[in-house]
């Protein structure tokens, strides 16, 4: 049995896992308290209205900057992120974005196909990071990471979101994703969630379906949620569906199902079944 005096501190990971990058600096408010009451840092109610962007800049993130925990982890990304601090000079706004870069680094929430092209685009900024170049290539191809953290009121919401990005462009469009509404960070976290227990295809078929549909899309997925990745991929499948037309079926039995052929514009088949068994 361990002693609870001399149990060991959280790493940062854990932490921030648990807590959702909310430390705060500062005394706690009444809201911080009811949300601690609600359950937990990583909830939507214990953030008070904050987003991972304001952890990054008031709350934990910050602190750990400030205290150099980063530093001691040897990482060449993270050794090339230091290398242009000084941009932050001429674009102050680059400085949170450097400090969210190499949290998400520490805690795996980049995708790793994501990290050698960005890396890339590091080496050249790196020479000048006070160019105009480079601050325009940083605007183009790091910034959208921040503007997700700002639509993300959790930090599993923002990793879960941001793993699914192969290249800085579908950064862009999973940030513009998450930003349609003030639910959609949080609805588009859930469903990827759901949609990565059966592999990357999934849930790469669901982005398209929001990609050509929108908040439409997004919504329709979500109501089928509660059918798990079988249930998304069938949504994904049939894009004439809407959730109006979902809506009723979502608790239902599998022949109250087999009955949505009636709302769509071709037959389900025997594929189809078997996902909504």
């Amino acid at each position: 049995m361990i002693c609870p005096k001399r149990r060991r501190p959280p790493s940062f990971v854990g932490s921030l896992h648990a807590t959702g990058g909310r430390k705060y600096p500062r005394q706690p408010t009444q809201g911080d308290r009811l949300g601690r009451e609600a359950g937990g840092g990583n909830s939507f109610e214990s953030l008070a209205g904050g987003t991972v962007a304001d952890a990054v800049l008031y709350g934990e993130i910050a602190q750990v900057a400030r205290d150099g925990g980063f530093e001691g982890y040897q990482d060449t990304f993270i050794g090339t992120l230091n290398n242009i601090l000084g941009m932050a000079n001429v674009f102050p706004p680059a400085a949170g974005t450097i400090t969210l870069v190499k949290a998400a680094r520490r805690t795996g929430a980049i995708n790793e196909t994501l990290i050698p092209q960005l890396s890339s685009l590091l080496d050249l900024m790196q020479a000048d990071p006070k160019s105009a170049l480079a601050v325009e290539k940083f605007k183009d191809n790091f910034m959208p990471m921040f503007e997700l953290a700002r639509h993300c009121r959790t930090w599993s919401e923002f990793e879960t979101i941001l793993r699914q990005a192969d290249s800085p462009d579908q950064m862009k469009v999973l940030t513009k994703m998450a930003s349609g509404t003030p639910a959609a960070s949080k609805r588009l976290a859930q469903i990827l969630a759901v949609a990565s227990r059966e592999g990357r295809p999934v849930a790469s078929a669901c982005i398209d379906l929001i990609m050509r549909q929108g908040t439409r899309g997004l919504d329709t997925l979500y109501a089928a949620i509660g059918k798990g990745a079988a249930g998304l991929q069938f949504v994904a499948e049939h894009p004439e569906l809407t959730r109006e037309v979902w809506a009723p079926w979502r608790k239902r039995t599998r022949r109250d199902w087999i009955r949505c052929r009636k709302n769509t514009s071709r037959s389900v088949t025997s594929t189809d079944r078997a996902y909504l068994s």
